[in-house]
C-alpha cells in the first residue's frame, strides 16, 4: 500500500512550485533559453506572459489579504480580548493550557495553516513576477512601485531579483550621455 501522507513542508513546496511552473510554462520557449536572451522579445512575447502572472499575483495577493482581514484579524482580537497580547502569547505563560484549548475550540490552527498556504501562493506568483523580464516601462514600474517598494518599505530581495531588474532597466530606458 502507498504511504500518501504528506508533511508540511512538502505541501509548502508543492504550493510554491505549481504556480511557478504554470507561470514558466506560459513564457515563450525563446525566454527560457538562458544562451541567448537576445532572441526574445519582450514586449510582443512577453504582455501575455506578463499580463497572466501579474493576474495570478494580484489574485493570490487579494485571496491572502480577504483572509487575514476576514479569519485572521478577527481571530486574533478575540484571543487578545480573551488572554492579552497575542502576539507574546508563550507556553510559558500559566494560562498555555487553557489557550492551547481555547485555539483548539475555534479552530485557530487550521486557520493559521490556510492563510500560511495563502500566503505562500501569494509569495511564489510575487517571486515568479519578479523573475519575468518587464515587457514594457509600465510593467517595470509596477516591479519596482507594487512589489518591491511596499507600504512595510522597500523590500530587500536577492541577486536573482536585482539581475533581472538590471536587465529590465537597461532594455527599456534610454541612455543618456
Amino acid at each position: 500500500m502507498t504511504d500518501l501522507r504528506l508533511s508540511r513542508r512538502a505541501v509548502t513546496r508543492a504550493l510554491i512550485t505549481l504556480p511557478t511552473v504554470a507561470v514558466a510554462a506560459s513564457l515563450p520557449a525563446s525566454m527560457t533559453k538562458a544562451e541567448d536572451p537576445v532572441e526574445w522579445n519582450a514586449h510582443t512575447d512577453g504582455r501575455s506572459a506578463w499580463d497572466a502572472a501579474i493576474a495570478h499575483y494580484r489574485h493570490a495577493k487579494a485571496q491572502a489579504d480577504a483572509y487575514n482581514d476576514k479569519v485572521m484579524n478577527p481571530l486574533y482580537d478575540k484571543e487578545e480580548a480573551r488572554f492579552g497580547d497575542a502576539y507574546h502569547i508563550r507556553q510559558s505563560n500559566p494560562q498555555w493550557a487553557e489557550i492551547c484549548a481555547w485555539r483548539d475550540e475555534v479552530g485557530w490552527h487550521d486557520a493559521n495553516l490556510r492563510f500560511d498556504a495563502l500566503v505562500e501562493t501569494e509569495h511564489s506568483a510575487k517571486w515568479a513576477l519578479l523573475l519575468m523580464p518587464a515587457p514594457d516601462l509600465a510593467a517595470l514600474r509596477f516591479k519596482l512601485e507594487d512589489v518591491i517598494n511596499t507600504p512595510e518599505g522597500i523590500q530587500p530581495y536577492g541577486k536573482d531579483y536585482a539581475a533581472v531588474l538590471v536587465d529590465d532597466y537597461q532594455r527599456l530606458l534610454p541612455v543618456e550621455a
